[in-house]
């Protein structure tokens, strides 16, 4: 089985803060590339969070697979960023880390047991960095410092309940400067 961990695409927030939570000009022009890069891979199954910016990828990305089976899954909204080496927020309790990690985890353990051949996750950056430490063993620090661009692919083999990092972060499909990850805005 094959995952593709798809970040949702560009929203204002992601650039300025209070900004907009709805796909901008550019994450609509970013959906269209990596609809276009898809379009060979048989999607079967496209999960999403249920926060509008995922949402509306999704849903743009069904269009393209309208035989493909859609679910929607609030535990794949975003997580607290120190769960992934990130610093701690004001006023965000402990609970909420074990909260998370909790809900993350289920969700892996299912993912796993899916009986789909090609499955796309539209999702939020710490979760794509949160999966990607349950296949790779690297630090939390480290993990933090990954870059998951807007609209990027980062594909995971699970092989006989084995995972395996295929790749991470792939933005090969963006033609043009439509992204945001030439800079880190998580790094040290």
């Amino acid at each position: 089985m094959k995952l593709y961990f798809i970040r949702h695409g560009e929203i204002d927030a992601n650039i300025i803060k209070g900004g907009s939570e709805k796909l901008n000009k550019t994450g609509k022009k970013q959906l269209k590339y990596l609809s276009d890069y898809l379009k060979d891979i048989p999607i079967d199954l496209i999960i999403t969070s249920d926060l509008e910016r995922a949402l509306d990828t999704a849903k743009h990305l069904h269009k393209y697979y309208p035989k493909a089976e859609f679910i929607v899954r609030p535990e794949l909204r975003e997580i607290y960023r120190v769960l992934i080496g990130g610093p701690p927020k004001d006023h965000v309790s402990s609970e909420t880390k074990k909260e998370d990690k909790k809900r993350m985890d289920s969700f892996w353990e299912e993912l796993k047991k899916m009986k789909y051949d090609n499955i796309a996750v539209v999702c939020h950056a710490h979760v794509i960095r949160y999966m990607i430490g349950k296949v790779v063993k690297i630090t939390n620090k480290d993990l933090w410092k990954v870059v998951i661009d807007n609209c990027s692919l980062t594909e995971i083999e699970v092989v006989k309940g084995k995972a395996f990092l295929v790749s991470v972060d792939e933005h090969r499909h963006v033609k043009d400067n439509s992204r945001i990850g030439h800079y880190n805005m998580y790094a040290d």
